[in-house]
């Protein structure tokens, strides 16, 4: 009998594997929280309980879950990216394929996030993403939450907000120290 882990990671999905790596990424957090001392530290307090933990991993998981369907609800289906960009679906099929367009999986199938959008650009789309997204530490949700968020480092503008600009050597920049 083989190996399921082994399995999935050998012959398994990307989705498979980035859900095999996300287990294992609860499993370290609680493990570690099992491991945190029990005494208290100066200035902290007492330690957090393992149900406190396991409650604020629980609400973590909420939140990103949360996140993730609203990012999905105003996503842009294939058909509406192309009739925006005034594109074929096989071209938006083309820039998810080379990273200048992410994409994230739902219901009804995959979905291309609204930043990435901004009709004041050239193109209609935010020129950037593949470079920024080499150097990102996360995936495509963290990525979304920081390119909507402000940053101080590009003068209270979303990085979304500086691709549109043309400012895409500073975003990426940024990414890569993220």
């Amino acid at each position: 009998m083989s190996d399921p882990v082994t399995d999935i990671l050998e012959h398994g999905s990307d989705t498979q594997r980035a859900a095999l790596r996300s287990f294992a990424a609860a499993l370290t957090d609680a493990a570690a929280a099992a491991a945190a001392p029990a005494e208290p530290r100066p200035g902290l307090g007492d330690p957090p309980t393992a149900e406190e933990v396991a409650g604020a991993v629980r609400r973590n998981h909420e939140r990103v879950w949360r996140f993730r369907e609203q990012l999905y609800d105003r996503a842009l289906s294939y058909r509406e990216a192309a009739r925006r960009l005034g594109v074929s679906t096989n071209q938006i099929t083309n820039l998810v394929r080379t990273g200048d367009l992410l994409a994230i999986d739902g219901p009804d199938g995959p979905r291309l996030p609204a930043w990435q959008f901004n009709p004041d650009t050239r193109r209609g789309r935010l020129d950037g993403i593949r470079h920024a997204t080499t150097v990102f530490c996360g995936r495509v949700l963290g990525l979304s939450a920081w390119m909507t968020t402000p940053s101080q480092a590009l003068g209270g503008r979303t990085p979304a907000d500086a691709l549109a600009d043309g400012d895409v050597d500073h975003v990426v920049a940024l990414a890569d120290y993220t």
